[in-house]
């Protein structure tokens, strides 16, 4: 290559690297989700994802990441202000939502999120409660025991913070549906919201005091926004597991909120107007059973 020409490649070469310096400034200043990627990926030890305006701070080993929890006695430890009165839980706790493009570059949600969207609303009703953070998988793992004995492991967990915070009263296990979109989205006054369903086990024999506790969450819940909870759905017989730990307590309570291919927004949107209603449902039952 002559000298005429290396001249040209070099002013080309610099030209296109000009050019793309001041396309990723341009993408980090104005556009949203490219700067959280490059934030995201750059900043290791302390990163910001924000999620809906939710903002959830991850130390290393990020308490959203539950696969990467090694060690059992990894807790997430949430500052309580005064006593809490609700535990919430997810006895299966890798259980996905469906993720929009920039979350392939960060994190995919999974129903633990929404356990910390619903105790961050329960918040601003001034109802405290805790989060379980114990990684119910690696437990099993760990002592060799099958995924169908999750709720033994998840009744452990709620029997020891119960022992800890006495005070405690109110049970959610937080789950999401196996149904399809059409089922699980509601679009009410252009607003999107992941519709929830209340699992009830019938080998409780005690079930129906379960039910009667569902029932009125359901109805406030249809109060707010119609169509939002999709009522009551039994499960129960000689191959269904039945109980869901409702033995425990009539306030235990099996939540399905969306399904796999809600997004996380929108299961927002329904946990916003599950903490008013559950703010309703327990100050009104405070004092009763």
């Amino acid at each position: 290559m002559n000298t005429k020409y290396k001249k040209i490649f070099k002013t080309i070469v610099k030209n296109i690297v000009i050019f793309l310096t001041i396309y990723m400034l341009l993408m980090i200043f104005y556009n949203k989700n490219f700067k959280n990627y490059i934030i995201n990926n750059m900043f290791y030890n302390k990163t910001y994802y924000k999620i809906n305006n939710l903002k959830f701070l991850a130390l290393n080993k990020s308490y959203l990441k539950i696969n990467n929890i090694k060690n059992n006695n990894d807790k997430v430890y949430i500052k309580k202000e005064n006593k809490p009165l609700v535990y919430i839980y997810n006895t299966y706790q890798t259980l996905f939502y469906s993720a929009p493009f920039v979350y392939e570059y960060t994190l995919k949600p999974n129903v633990m999120i929404s356990s910390y969207m619903l105790k961050e609303e329960l918040n601003k009703y001034n109802i405290n409660s805790v989060v379980e953070g114990n990684n119910i998988e690696a437990y099993l793992k760990d002592n060799g025991l099958k995924l169908s004995d999750s709720y033994k492991i998840s009744r452990l967990f709620m029997e020891n913070e119960l022992q800890k915070n006495k005070e405690l009263k109110y049970f959610f296990d937080i789950q999401r549906s196996s149904l399809s979109i059409a089922d699980t989205l509601l679009i009410n006054n252009n607003k999107k919201y992941a519709r929830i369903t209340f699992i009830i086990g019938k080998n409780n024999t005690k079930y129906k005091d379960n039910y009667e506790e569902a029932i009125k969450i359901n109805d406030l819940l249809n109060k707010e926004v119609n169509d939002l909870a999709r009522g009551i759905t039994y499960k129960g017989g000689k191959y269904a597991q039945g109980v869901y730990n409702q033995d425990f307590n009539r306030n235990v309570l099996l939540l399905e909120i969306g399904g796999s291919e809600n997004e996380i927004e929108e299961v927002n949107n329904s946990i916003i107007v599950l903490s008013k209603v559950l703010s309703t449902y327990i100050k009104e039952n405070n004092g009763k059973h």
